[in-house]
């Protein structure tokens, strides 16, 4: 829940691009969890994957403007998901995928429903229906992200993270040409 309002906060303080090549920092932070706190041995193929993705964030996100709020707010961001990553890996040891998302989507609600009450206007017809097709493809990517980590070893998957970018960039260009 911390890391998806960190996320928001990031995107609203940074352009959109910037947000998001910081967000894809969140692989190196996976990885050296995986190995300090699940004591995985990572060889040089995924170091070498994670430093070369890692590398490809700093070229895209240009930091040579300097540390802003919403840098900051944005690496905490990538950091949180790194932790919740963690927490993924080792509950999908006694806990099914389906129990996670349904024990994230209780508590993220219980937790975020004062905020939210502070400042609700309802949506339009239009809102709802982008809200329920964002909620459905959000629980169908994280129940296939909790399989993967339930599958695999943290610092194995967690490069792959940067699969997201060339994915979005075809996307955006079969929708939006």
């Amino acid at each position: 829940t911390t890391s998806m309002v960190l996320g928001f906060y990031a995107v609203s303080m940074l352009p959109l691009a910037d947000a998001t090549a910081i967000a894809f920092s969140q692989p190196l932070f996976s990885v050296i969890l995986g190995v300090v706190v699940l004591g995985e041995k990572v060889r040089w193929r995924r170091w070498t994957a994670t430093i070369v993705g890692f590398v490809g964030v700093l070229i895209m996100a240009r930091p040579a403007g300097g540390v802003q709020l919403g840098t900051t707010i944005a690496l905490l961001n990538a950091f949180t998901v790194g932790l919740s990553i963690l927490l993924v890996r080792r509950l999908s040891d006694s806990e099914s995928p389906l129990m996670i998302l349904t024990q994230f989507a209780i508590w993220s609600t219980l937790m975020l429903a004062a905020p939210a009450i502070w400042v609700w206007k309802w949506p339009s017809a239009w809102g709802w229906m982008l809200a329920v097709g964002v909620s459905i493809s959000a629980t169908i990517g994280q129940y296939f992200w909790v399989q993967a980590f339930k599958a695999g070893e943290m610092s194995a998957v967690a490069p792959f993270d940067y699969l997201r970018l060339p994915f979005a960039v075809f996307t955006g260009w079969l929708i939006w040409g």
